[in-house]
């Protein structure tokens, strides 16, 4: 029996040795499409965690530490330069002063490095978004992608809601709260909740923003009704979609 697990282990870190190096060489061949995928979706999976020691490690800070150095080799690779705009100096420069402030003031040294680390990921994640998107046809894309996931969490986590007690996963349960609330791949409901209600405000921006023949969901929808009356609310999906969330 040792035996076998022995060779499972093995074969199980071929594997997975294979999986990283695929995933390195398709997300070079699809730089920056795929890259802002790994990032979002990382972004969207915060349920999933691995506890390393003192350190809780997430899917966006594997991404994050898949990515930068891939940016930096690219970066120095075709000459061009990295792009700090002026939120990122602002990131940068709140990042800094909280460090600093922090370790002035901290009772536990360790829990300090571990909760500024965090921030930093935050800042570095952002400063690699900006420098991913480094055009308007590549900015339009990653719009489109992200309103697309951030209305499949929301219909996940609706999914869920109406499946439970059937399928008991993206639900949350507690004593402190009247009934099941949904969290879908995040990490708690409220957070799910507080994300969702962003999204709708978006989406009613852009509702009353943007011609509906130019809306990334709605617009395609209201463009195919044949009733002019109704187009209308059919471009309103995704709003109508993040407020019964």
């Amino acid at each position: 029996l040792l035996l076998v697990v022995d060779h499972l282990f093995y074969a199980s870190l071929v594997v997975g040795l294979l999986a990283l190096v695929g995933l390195i060489y398709w997300t070079w061949r699809m730089w920056p499409q795929l890259p802002f995928i790994l990032l979002w979706g990382g972004a969207l999976l915060t349920r999933l965690r691995l506890d390393v020691g003192p350190v809780t490690v997430r899917p966006a800070h594997l991404a994050l530490l898949l990515l930068a150095p891939m940016l930096v080799w690219r970066l120095y690779r075709r000459r061009e330069r990295f792009y700090l705009t002026l939120p990122g100096f602002f990131a940068v420069s709140w990042w800094l002063l909280l460090v600093l402030a922090a370790f002035a003031h901290a009772p536990n040294y360790m829990d300090t490095l571990r909760n500024q680390v965090r921030l930093g990921m935050m800042v570095a994640i952002y400063l690699l978004v900006v420098n991913l998107l480094r055009d308007e046809r590549t900015w339009q894309w990653a719009w489109r992608a992200f309103l697309v996931m951030a209305a499949g969490e929301a219909a996940f986590g609706l999914l869920a809601r109406l499946l439970y007690p059937h399928i008991a996963f993206g639900v949350q349960v507690m004593r402190s709260l009247p009934v099941p609330v949904p969290y879908g791949t995040l990490e708690e409901g409220n957070i799910f909740g507080s994300s969702n209600a962003a999204w709708s405000l978006l989406f009613l921006t852009l509702l009353f923003s943007t011609p509906l023949r130019k809306m990334p969901l709605g617009g395609s929808l209201a463009m195919a009704s044949r009733w002019t009356r109704w187009r209308h609310w059919l471009g309103q999906n995704g709003w109508w979609l993040f407020l019964l969330t």
